[in-house]
């Protein structure tokens, strides 16, 4: 299908769609087109088992994909029906939509992944195979804490802190957060530290439009927050939002993984960059990554769901500076606590990094112990010369202070921003 050509100099097109059906032997899905269009094809690309099948997509007129400047239709062939489902039961196929020198990874929905798994693996008990065939837009986990919302990505409505409750009622107290914010600063100054406090909204304030819930774009608490913060002249330049972050809705689709409540590599890598820039870092040394690859994780959503809910996030194998060095920190604490995760503390030094200095962090599970690229410790570990992640809801200046810090970090995301923690 010949598109529209497109001038020097343009930004790529983002390509985007998802994998929906098995028809007799055929994969079929569509893929829409964000952005200029190029002149050429859009070629979906199926690898399965090392072998490449490859095939054009054709224009389409689905009503519900008349938004897109551009949407397309494709159809892979396979040798039979029963192989076209075990490519995808089996979580092994690659689907990838490819256009003008750009690429993007497809997605699949979960109700064909659970239709594939209960045709090409029969032996599932007479329950579970009602469960698969009865997920779609809606449905519940089994607890009743995640559903499936717009597009198949899953969302968390429940847990402990009551997800859906958090956007009609008043349980983030603004006054208090501004409060706490505000002292939080003023301890660092006093001792010589910058200071920098990081929100992360909910997947569902940043998808708001594809929860089966009533969701908005951020709780009334939390944007009373981020509000109150920005108005206080003393610390308004040190708040990290990730919602303003990705006020483009293009760009809030990429933040948080399928089937996690935390950050895709995107969203961790635009919280860092974001931080880093406005820190030391000039916005042309920011760090490039040598090379992509694909993970293959439940995600703590897809978990509930079974274990036939199963993720490839994309993930960065190592970053260089710009002048190419490779970043490789090396750890220095590791050290887990005989219960739970608060305590836990995570050390440092990155002899390559570009910012020459020393960072502390209080945060949780989206700074994380740095395994991967989606995690934020992945990222300020390889940013700064030395980083020390303690996992606390409390901030304590004093210990930041003794490790010797330039820069110290609070982190909260919203759902437990219910309950105010201590200085």
């Amino acid at each position: 299908m010949a598109l529209m050509s497109y001038d020097v100099g343009v930004p790529a097109p983002v390509l985007h769609g998802y994998v929906e059906v098995v028809q007799q032997n055929t994969i079929a899905g569509w893929i829409g087109i964000e952005g200029p269009l190029y002149a050429g094809c859009v070629q979906c690309v199926l690898t399965l088992d090392g072998v490449r099948y490859s095939t054009e997509a054709t224009s389409s007129d689905r009503l519900d994909l008349t938004h897109l400047p551009w949407a397309g239709s494709f159809r892979i062939p396979l040798e039979s029906e029963e192989a076209a489902y075990e490519a995808i039961a089996s979580g092994s196929a690659q689907f990838t939509a490819i256009c003008g020198g750009t690429s993007a990874t497809l997605k699949i929905l979960p109700s064909l992944i659970y239709r594939a798994i209960r045709i090409s693996f029969p032996k599932e008990t007479d329950h579970e195979r009602e469960r698969m065939g009865a997920i779609g837009y809606g449905a519940s986990s089994p607890c009743g804490d995640a559903v499936v919302g717009a597009g198949g990505t899953l969302l968390l409505r429940g847990g402990v802190n009551d997800v859906a409750s958090l956007y009609n009622s008043d349980a983030i107290d603004a006054a208090a957060w501004a409060g706490l914010v505000h002292e939080r600063k003023a301890q660092a100054s006093k001792a010589g530290m910058e200071f920098r406090q990081i929100f992360i909204p909910e997947k569902s304030s940043q998808l708001h439009w594809k929860c089966p819930f009533e969701a908005t774009k951020g709780s009334k608490g939390y944007n009373e927050v981020i509000r109150k913060l920005e108005e206080d002249e003393f610390v308004g330049e040190d708040i990290v939002d990730l919602l303003s972050l990705t006020s483009n809705d293009l760009d809030a689709e990429k933040v948080y993984r399928d089937y996690d409540t935390h950050l895709s590599t995107y969203g961790a890598e635009t919280i860092a960059r974001y931080v880093a820039e406005r820190y030391r870092l000039i916005e042309d040394e920011f760090p490039k990554p040598t090379a992509t690859f694909f993970g293959r994780d439940q995600g703590d959503l897809g978990s509930k769901f079974g274990s036939e809910f199963i993720e490839r996030p994309v993930l960065y194998r190592a970053i260089e500076t710009a002048s190419q060095e490779v970043c490789q920190p090396h750890s220095t604490v590791s050290w887990n606590p005989s219960e739970g995760l608060t305590g836990t503390k995570r050390s440092w030094r990155c002899p390559q990094a570009s910012i020459d200095a020393v960072a502390v962090c209080f945060g949780n599970s989206f700074f994380e112990r740095g395994e991967t690229s989606t995690t934020l410790s992945w990222w300020f570990a390889r940013l700064f010369r030395e980083f020390h992640f303690i996992w606390s809801a409390s901030a304590d200046m004093a210990v930041a202070s003794r490790l010797g810090a330039d820069l110290v970090i609070c982190q909260t995301n919203e759902r437990f921003m219910t309950k105010l923690p201590s200085n």
